[in-house]
């Protein structure tokens, strides 16, 4: 009555439902007696009272509810046959036999009539063979009895035991379900065969369009409306097939199949009455009309059973032919209501690309360099009046450049608008354009990405500076071709050290993963441990290696935020200093009002460790003196940092790092911040390059000014941000777990086949895939039952930004954590703006990764 008057909310809104709530005060009677005669125009009852109903007078069912569940929505629901979990004797429902048992109510379809199918299914009479049979009356009290030894075994609705041990009254532990069956449709631990949920149904005497109505306005009723909270439900469905109730009801011989397939002597009688009378007139004939009726019997019988046996073949051809049409048609509906969403979204983002065209195209009228607004196709969308006045006006920008007919190689020259694409970030380059009089132009090209709302890049802006004149002068000639050959030179290197670093992280992988898992099988002697701990050491130190590799390479896509320089300065004396036995001083000149930066602090504490540990080294012996200075430059103006790129002017901090240390020769001075290059016997050449690609990334500058013999000053420009936030938290997000079942997706065979190994001896279930079509195919299949999902981003075919959104499509609540090669910034970035439960970077230990499962199923605290 309580969701009737809820819903009532709803259905008033016709103007035309009026509720009988007298009538049903006294259910089932007087819901039959409402029925029966005509009070009401709608029923919300009992599946099995329905099913009462439907053969009686004939109600017909437009709506189903569905139920609302812990972990989703559900429209089946059985029983669960069950007893307490320390009973030896109890294993199978043929144990059940001499044992006492208790159900909710005898009318209950989930807390008795399916358990008592299961039973005689069984074999097994609950008034013969159990010592006691009684009531609960309620669902708790029977869960309760059990538990509490005071009957042997119960039966309560499938999901009971669930609903309980979520409040924290019972634990799951403490009982044992018998005759367990699996069904997809709900996850509660059930006994028997499901049946659908309570239906809504219209009486003979309610109109059609009455009825439609209803039906229209239940099917749409919000999740989250108010009638849907108080009912602990989310909805109602199409109505679905209760052939499963008839089923049951038949077997029981319940209801309208309490005579089902009986003769009686009382229909005998009622049908063939006038036998009274010839029985009566003809004493002499009764031998001969017992014999008659004996034989009409049988083929009455016969005929019965034929007839039944056709009419359900016959209702169960139309009830699935019904349901058949019903999904079809919503299926049909659901997709003309996405097709109609797209295109309205389509059209509004057209119409918003055309406005921000319009807009951008006044704006770059303004400027007198030339500028091109470029879209990822290499269509040039808009130029302003100066770029006219240079350029051809063509289609695509190549035409513009070059006179190509198609893109420009890297051979050719570097694109500028690949370049944006795949970095996301601003870039400056020189090229040979062709003038509209077919003179060469040569011009410097700013090129900036234009992110749309989804985060991707959706145009490249290029602006264009004519140095043509500057470039004339021999010596600028010159210097032109150092920039050109020390750029390209550049990006080859940072190509090749990015490639390189990140196999080299899938390699080590598998063999830090083998070590630990041989150290973990093997009952090894002391002396065979200390070898493997060997390798780990090695492996952990190869993978340092790469990670400054990678630093340089510009794969750092860092995890930004602002921060004041002092902190991570500080930092790296402290880490520096600790280590190194020197006896040299260290004076800071950290001002309190320094800008804020926007940076990543752990790679900005790298670029100074890397660079203390460079002046340490040079003042021999531990003598010396390190000065660190800090302070604000305002309104500097634009300049060229290393001969690669012009920063603009602006508002800038000054970091500069001074020792008193030998100093670097003018013949080594050109060659300091190139990778591999060393003047240490043992060094890698690693650390200078590594500072310079983090600053880049920064949009910083790094230079040096140095004397022999004297010393050497670093400098360091990082652009001022806006002031600090009162909190700022990237951290990734948490969930909570308790499941065993792994999903591995990684295209590296090694790191499969260690995880599947490692993973399985320590008690994880394991399921593994190579490749994202593979991935997202068992995925489908098996989604239902897995807890986390290990995922490498870089795997053929499909992105692993792709498979990650489709992942959380099938299941928004799977936990996924990010394994690869590369650093943890680049992985969010290209995530953006998803954002995974947990991140771990290859090489990892196989312990780093359970660390990492049990921290994000809430047995730990997550380190991200």
């Amino acid at each position: 009555i309580s969701r009737i008057k809820e819903e009532r909310k709803t259905l008033n809104s016709f103007g035309c439902l009026k509720f009988d709530f007298d009538a049903l005060r006294s259910l089932p009677q007087g819901l039959h007696a409402a029925v029966r005669d005509k009070k009401i125009a709608f029923i919300i009852a009992n599946s099995s009272i329905y099913v009462e109903l439907e053969a009686k007078y004939s109600v017909s069912r437009i709506a189903t509810m569905k139920n609302k569940g812990f972990n989703g929505t559900y429209t089946v629901f059985g029983g669960t046959i069950f007893s307490r979990a320390g009973r030896q004797d109890i294993s199978e429902l043929s144990d059940l036999k001499g044992k006492s048992f208790m159900a909710v109510d005898k009318t209950s379809l989930g807390g008795w009539h399916a358990a008592w199918r299961e039973f005689k299914s069984a074999g097994i009479d609950p008034e013969q063979d159990f010592s006691r049979l009684e009531f609960g009356n309620t669902h708790d009290a029977v869960v309760y009895a059990v538990r509490d030894g005071k009957t042997d075994a119960g039966t309560v609705r499938s999901d009971t035991l669930e609903r309980l041990a979520n409040e924290g009254r019972i634990s799951l532990a403490d009982f044992k379900v018998l005759n367990q069956h699996k069904d997809l449709r709900i996850p509660f631990l059930h006994s028997t065969r499901l049946y659908p949920e309570w239906p809504i149904a219209a009486l003979q005497n309610t109109s059609e369009e009455l009825s439609k109505q209803v039906s229209i306005a239940l099917l749409n009723m919000p999740e989250k409306s108010q009638a849907a909270l108080n009912a602990m439900i989310t909805g109602w469905t199409i109505p679905l097939d209760y052939q499963p109730v008839h089923e049951l009801m038949k077997e029981l011989r319940l209801g309208p199949y309490m005579d089902y397939n009986r003769l009686t002597l009382k229909k005998v009688l009622r049908k063939y009455w006038y036998l009274h009378l010839l029985f009566i007139s003809a004493l002499v004939a009764m031998s001969v009309v017992t014999l008659h009726i004996m034989r009409l019997n049988r083929r009455l019988i016969r005929a019965n059973r034929d007839v039944e046996d056709a009419r359900n073949s016959l209702e169960q051809q139309v009830s699935e032919r019904t349901v058949e049409l019903r999904e079809k048609n919503a299926e049909l509906n659901d997709e003309i209501a996405v097709r109609r969403e797209s295109e309205d979204k389509l059209r509004q983002a057209e119409a918003e690309k055309e406005n921000q065209l319009h807009f951008l195209q006044a704006v770059i009228n303004s400027f007198s360099d030339p500028i091109m607004v470029i879209s990822p196709d290499y269509t040039v969308k808009l130029m302003n009046k100066a770029a006219m006045a240079v350029f051809n006006s063509n289609t695509y920008c190549y035409h513009i450049s070059h006179n190509a007919d198609s893109p420009c190689t890297e051979k050719d020259c570097p694109c500028p608008l690949k370049e944006v694409l795949k970095t996301r970030k601003p870039l400056n380059v020189i090229h040979r354009h062709t003038g509209k009089d077919g003179s060469a132009v040569i011009v410097e090209i700013t090129a900036s990405p234009v992110f749309d709302d989804a985060g991707a890049v959706a145009y490249v802006i290029e602006v264009c500076r004519d140095i043509t004149e500057k470039v004339r002068n021999e010596d600028e000639q010159k210097k032109l071709r150092e920039r050109l050959f020390q750029q390209q030179k550049d990006e080859s290197i940072a190509t090749l050290a990015g490639g390189i670093a990140h196999d080299f992280n899938n390699i080590l992988m598998g063999i830090l993963g083998n070590a630990e898992l041989l150290k973990l099988r093997l009952p090894l002697k002391p002396e065979a441990t200390a070898s493997i701990d060997v390798i780990i050491t090695s492996v952990e130190r190869m993978a340092d290696l790469t990670s400054q590799m990678l630093a340089y390479a510009k794969e750092g896509q860092y995890l930004l935020k602002t921060i004041i320089v002092a902190d991570p300065v500080r930092k790296a004396i402290d880490l520096s200093h600790k280590g190194s036995f020197i006896e040299s001083g260290v004076a800071l000149q950290l001002p309190e009002d320094l800008w804020p930066v926007r940076a990543d602090e752990n790679q900005i504490t790298q670029v100074f460790m890397n660079l203390l540990n460079n002046a340490f080294e040079s003042m021999e012996g531990g003598h010396g003196m390190l000065t660190i200075t800090a302070e604000n430059e305002p309104g500097r103006q634009s300049w060229r940092c290393l001969l690669h790129n012009e920063h603009p002017s602006g508002d800038y901090v000054h970091i500069s790092v001074e020792d008193t240390g030998h100093g670097i020769s003018e013949e080594i001075a050109g060659r300091i911040f190139e990778p591999f290059f060393s003047t240490k016997f043992t060094g890698r050449g690693l650390g200078l390059p590594a500072a310079l690609g983090i600053i880049r990334n920064h949009n910083g500058c790094i230079s040096f000014t140095s004397e022999e013999g004297k010393g050497t000053t670093f400098h360091i420009y990082l652009p001022r941000a806006d002031a600090l936030p009162a909190k700022e938290d990237i951290s990734i997000a948490e969930a909570h777990a308790g499941k065993k079942h792994i999903f591995v997706i990684d295209d590296e065979e090694a790191i499969v086949q260690l995880l599947r190994s490692g993973l399985k001896e320590l008690g994880y279930e394991v399921t593994t895939a190579e490749s994202g079509d593979e991935a997202l195919k068992k995925f489908d299949c098996l989604k239902a039952g897995i807890d986390t999902v290990v995922l490498d981003l870089q795997l053929p075919g499909i992105s692993g930004r792709e498979i990650f959104t489709q992942l959380k499509a099938l299941r928004p609540d799977i936990r996924i954590i990010i394994s690869t090669g590369y650093e943890r910034g680049m992985a969010l970035e290209e995530l953006r703006p998803y954002i995974p439960e947990g991140f771990i970077q290859k090489p990892y230990k196989l312990s780093q990764l359970i660390e990492k499962l049990e921290s994000i199923s809430g047995r730990r605290p997550s380190k991200d």
